[in-house]
């Protein structure tokens, strides 16, 4: 009697193997795809910090560029109240 006991436990216990094993194997699949998408929206933030900071420093580089494009004009201009306050100064000269 105590053998059947022990066989009928035993060969339950076999018979829910399958379905224990499965259900380890879902947990477990379960765990490692939370970690995944831990780990993937750890990385997105990497990439979006760099992303922005790549943008700010792209502004930066344009604005620099406009900088000089306005020196530029600013000395063109410039030059042109020089010239016309010269060419003032030569028809005042030529008059006396």
């Amino acid at each position: 009697m105590f053998w059947k006991k022990v066989f009928f436990s035993l060969n339950r216990a076999l018979g829910h193997l399958p379905q224990d094993v499965h259900g380890l194997e879902q947990n477990t699949d379960h765990s490692l795809r939370q970690n995944y998408d831990v780990a993937a929206a750890k990385i997105q933030q990497i990439l979006d910090i760099v992303q922005e900071s790549r943008q700010r420093i792209e502004l930066q580089q344009r604005s620099v560029a406009f900088d000089g494009v306005r020196r530029s004009e600013q000395r063109r201009n410039q030059f042109a109240v020089f010239r016309t306050r010269l060419q003032r100064q030569e028809q005042l000269l030529h008059l006396h």
